[in-house]
């Protein structure tokens, strides 16, 4: 099953929202303009802390071949505190940016 969140600027961590404010869903379209997605599958999930984790996804782009990925995500509280269950917090991704996510990628 598979959560529509609208945006991936709902997903990322309080400190981006922070750091780029009202303009954060526009940059994040500028920087993934050139990078359509058709469909992803998420290959695994590695739990190494409480409250932070790596997630192996297949990304299947516009163009080119389906690229492997990896996606650090945090459990924060509103206060961008790192929050481990049973404690209130949502899933946040840190690293964002198309950069740094296909710099570690493989086919």
């Amino acid at each position: 099953m598979r959560r529509n969140y609208g945006s991936i600027s709902d997903l990322i961590t309080q400190d981006a929202h922070a750091k780029h404010g009202k303009a954060i869903r526009s940059e994040i379209r500028r920087a993934y303009e050139a990078y359509p997605l058709n469909d992803f599958d998420i290959l695994a999930v590695a739990h190494d802390m409480s409250a932070a984790c790596s997630v192996t996804a297949r990304l299947h782009r516009a163009s080119g071949p389906p690229t492997t990925v990896s996606l650090r995500w945090v459990r924060e509280d509103a206060k961008a505190c790192p929050k481990p269950g049973p404690w209130p917090g949502e899933w946040r991704l840190c690293t964002w940016e198309p950069w740094h996510l296909f710099a570690h990628a493989s086919n």
